[in-house]
């Protein structure tokens, strides 16, 4: 993985290892990072527009629906109706109009940026940097003017720095099509939406599986989930099986129904006679008893036959 080390004597960022291979200082092994970086236009971002948007398109309905409300509770169904069809619905369109012409002008004002964005050890950051720091950039950006002071020549002004550790997000998002990792803390909550370049998807991903992948407590696309294998399931039985050979198992279970169907079969027979003879495990009282029941079912039977002869 393309991991690097910033170094605080030359201010580069190197390959990580030990030592620094331009200046000879030592780099620390925890700062360790994947670090790329992606030129924007503000205006043309999607990011940009849900950061402004967001607050502002809650904060512009909430506004419309109170005054709605306190018409219809104090003038009625009539009055809220002429509220709107009157000039206020007019209003209404013109100052969301007004919004959004407004949030696209400051987003042009602000020129272009390079965001500098890394993955390490603590959590996702990002930071905004302006090249060429203009007052009425700064202006559009809620800086003061006295900033472009602080820039140095030739070296970009640090206008904004966001990071997220790992600890407070709660869910992560992937978005391909725009090349976005959208981090959530709370779920509801968007914090950090950080564009990474295709070449280095593979690896920004793996990193954050290594980080987040086995917590419970995070919402993750299947992407980040860490690959388990699937072990078979064990099938537990009661009884020890005697033929681990199938062909002798085949040959255990046919014998068996076997044997079942002659039980049943010999169920289902009538009961033997006194002239039949007995088996070695009958007693003798068990033989006088049957051959009282056949004497009996004999008399029953030759009294039916003489009256049916009447």
């Amino acid at each position: 993985m393309p991991y690097t080390c910033p170094c605080k004597a030359c201010g580069h960022d190197v390959q990580a290892g030990d030592t620094c291979p331009e200046c000879g200082g030592k780099l620390n092994p925890v700062a360790a990072r994947i670090l790329w970086e992606e030129r924007r236009l503000p205006v043309a971002s999607w990011i940009c527009w849900n950061s402004i948007l967001r607050v502002a398109l809650p904060v512009y309905g909430l506004t419309v629906a109170v005054i709605l409300a306190v018409e219809l509770a104090f003038g009625g169904l009539r009055s809220a109706e002429a509220l709107l069809t009157g000039g206020f619905g007019t209003a209404a369109l013109a100052i969301l109009a007004a919004l959004l012409t407004g949030t696209g002008i400051v987003l042009l004002a602000r020129g272009p940026e390079t965001l500098s964005c890394w993955v390490d050890k603590r959590g996702l950051h990002m930071t905004v940097m302006i090249s060429e720091p203009t007052r009425l950039r700064l202006l559009a950006r809620g800086l003061p003017a006295e900033t472009a002071a602080k820039a140095r020549a030739g070296k970009p002004l640090k206008a904004a720095e966001t990071s997220i550790a790992w600890r407070e997000i709660r869910r992560i998002q992937l978005w391909p099509q725009k090349g976005l990792i959208l981090a959530y803390a709370p779920r509801f909550w968007l914090r950090l939406a950080v564009p990474c370049p295709s070449h280095l998807r593979a690896e920004v991903l793996e990193a954050i599986c290594e980080y987040v992948g086995k917590r419970k407590d995070i919402l993750l696309p299947e992407a980040l989930r860490p690959e388990t294998e699937k072990k078979p399931k064990r099938r537990f039985h009661l009884f020890h099986r005697k033929h681990a050979d199938p062909a002798k198992g085949a040959k255990h279970a046919t014998a068996k129904k076997k044997a079942a169907s002659s039980k049943g079969k010999s169920i289902r027979k009538k009961p033997a006679s006194a002239t039949s003879r007995p088996s070695a495990h009958v007693s003798m009282e068990e033989i006088i008893a049957m051959n009282e029941e056949e004497a009996q079912r004999q008399a029953i039977d030759s009294e039916r036959e003489s009256r049916r002869r009447r």
